[in-house]
């Protein structure tokens, strides 16, 4: 049936209502007395649960009803409304309904009670009685012994929340207008308390997810602290005045202060703690560095610095990087600076190369001494028998290795050091080429060598560090072609257009190919690394100290050229080098570094 009219003053079977007397305002005010108490009870609540069984007392008592009851609404998982009893209060000797399975995520639409859905979500009353059932009350109710009920749609921030329901067991009751007015009040109330507990709820979980956040963002701040307090490493963050608000033990190390305390400060007034340069040793400016760098946008990596320090005068080298802090919209709030202690590297570097300078200076006298005797004794000893000849030239060659592996160890010494002193003059690098065969020839006489050069090719080269190049190229060639076959050596000269075979601008390159066993793909990047040998611990391989093609790599470097190449495993090998024609002229004021 559809909801009665609070306005109408007649019954459905169109007789006159009775005028509202003393007892219907009498049972308004008991109901209104009822919500006085139900708001002084929510008022001190926590929960809807706390006082609710008594609210629910008070209001069925001063109502004088059968039951009184909450129902809330949930969405089923396929989207259809469902209700639920929450909670319930029934008069003495009345059956309590809060167990019964039917009450439990009841639809509205499949029991057949849509109207309450309809009325109640527009926030009006629904009442009905027996004699004015639908089929589908008849089926919910009659079970119950309800004879008539009222329903109070509860209205939770605009939104539908449920309805709180009072039965009448005993007798087809009509509510009258001040009862149900007073009734709606109760609803009023119960909706107010219910918005209350659910912000006050809502309130309290915000505030549990800030603690969690918190604890764990400060939780997470110590372990951090703990991590960067215990590596070697320097570690400082500064703000975006280049303030240090954080340094590290490592910090403190680093620049010899007393106290990490004293490290926090502008980072321009580190210099009252030492001096610092840059890998060259020429003097830094604040603006220079990695942390003003980096508050700029700009991370950097192991950046070569030096630093002297002002108590001790003790130098100190370090590789600082830096990088930007930004917060979550990409702003930059300040950056983090790390620097890394390489003192004793620097150092040990120093003392390993000094180690192999003297070596091998101190090597050259007895080898100079044991190769010219060898040589000696081949020229005048024709008493000597080929045996003996033999060993004699088995010491010429071994004194000849020994001499090159000198040569490598000092080669790799000085690119650690300060690099090669070159000594640049005019040279055919065909003549070059032509001679370096040559000389390879004497060794292995029986290796064909093809050369292809049809143009001299005019250059300004230090003429025995490329005479290195090409022979370190030329002896792997045959080192690793143990089958044989031809080494192929092209020079191919690119002049600008209007200078051909004027030795103008323009490139020269070396290409030398062999038919050997060519380079494991995953070995070929790392061919150029110092002491690197790609056939190590394999039946090819043929000794040496693996420093050829690293030395090669940074002489053709320093020429201004670059050197690569290319490599088939089990079908050989081509490598390049080009290097710089030019007006040999100009070139020599540029390049000669003797």
């Amino acid at each position: 049936m559809e909801p009665l009219d609070p306005a109408q003053e007649n019954h459905a079977d169109g007789s006159e209502a009775p005028v509202h007397g003393a007892a219907e305002y009498g049972s308004a005010g008991r109901i209104l007395g009822a919500v006085r108490f139900a708001a002084e009870s929510f008022l001190t609540s926590q929960t809807m649960s706390e006082r609710i069984d008594e609210v629910l007392a008070e209001l069925g008592a001063a109502a004088d009803v059968s039951r009184v009851y909450v129902f809330e609404n949930e969405l089923a998982a396929d989207g259809d409304l469902v209700t639920c009893q929450r909670f319930e209060w029934a008069a003495p000797g009345i059956p309590p309904q809060i167990d019964n399975p039917v009450m439990q995520r009841m639809s509205y639409e499949r029991s057949g009670l849509e109207m309450w859905a309809r009325e109640l979500s527009q926030g009006r009353i629904y009442e009905s009685r027996v004699g004015q059932y639908t089929q589908s009350e008849r089926d919910f109710a009659l079970p119950q012994k309800t004879q008539s009920y009222l329903l109070v749609p509860l209205m939770v921030e605009g939104s539908w929340w449920g309805f709180i329901g009072f039965d009448e067991c005993t007798s087809p009751r009509r509510w009258e207008k001040p009862v149900r007015d007073a009734l709606q009040a109760a609803g009023s109330i119960l909706s107010a308390a219910i918005q209350g507990w659910n912000a006050r709820r809502e309130k309290e979980r915000l505030l549990e997810r800030q603690r969690t956040f918190t604890e764990a963002a400060w939780r997470r701040a110590a372990e951090w602290e703990a991590v960067l307090a215990s590596i070697v490493d320097g570690v400082w963050v500064v703000d975006t005045d280049m303030q240090v608000t954080f340094a590290n033990e490592g910090a403190r190390r680093i620049f010899g202060a007393r106290r990490i305390e004293d490290l926090l400060r502008p980072w321009s007034e580190y210099v009252i703690f030492a001096e610092i340069f840059d890998a060259a040793e020429k003097p830094v400016g604040v603006e220079e560095m990695p942390p003003l760098r980096a508050l700029q946008g700009q991370a950097t990596t192991d950046i070569g610095t030096q630093i002297v320090l002002r108590s001790t005068g003790e130098r100190k080298y370090l590789g600082l990087s830096a990088a930007p802090i930004r917060d979550s919209t990409g702003e930059i709030v300040g950056a983090v600076a790390v620097a890394t202690d390489r003192t004793q590297q620097v150092e040990f570097g120093r003392l390993k190369d000094q180690f192999i300078r003297v070596a091998a200076h101190e090597l050259k006298t007895p080898v100079a001494i044991m190769k010219g005797y060898a040589q000696l004794a081949l020229r005048v000893g024709d008493q000597t028998s080929p045996s003996q000849r033999e060993r004699l030239r088995a010491i010429d060659r071994g004194s000849d290795r020994i001499d090159r592996i000198i040569q490598d160890l000092l080669s790799v010494s000085q690119v650690y050091a300060e690099g090669f002193a070159l000594h640049f003059k005019p040279a055919d690098l065909r003549e070059l080429t032509v001679a370096a065969i040559g000389s390879l020839s004497k060794e292995a006489p029986d290796r064909e060598i093809l050369l292809d050069a049809p143009a001299a090719a005019p250059v300004l080269v230090d003429v025995d560090r490329i005479g290195y190049v090409l022979r370190s190229l030329l002896d792997n060639a045959v080192r690793y072609s143990p089958a044989g076959g031809p080494i192929a050596v092209t020079i191919d000269v690119k002049t600008d257009e209007g200078s051909a075979g004027t030795g103008g601008p323009g490139t020269v390159t070396v290409s030398i190919a062999d038919q050997g066993i060519g380079i494991s793909p995953t070995k070929q990047r790392h061919l150029f690394e110092p002491f690197f040998r790609a056939h190590t611990d394999t039946p090819y391989d043929y000794g040496g100290m693996g420093v050829g093609l690293f030395t090669s790599r940074e002489i053709v470097r320093q020429h201004g050229g670059t050197i690569w190449f290319e490599s088939s495993e089990g079908e050989g090998s081509t490598f390049h080098f080009r290097l710089p024609l030019g007006d040999v002229d100009e070139r020599a004021q540029g390049l000669d570094r003797g």
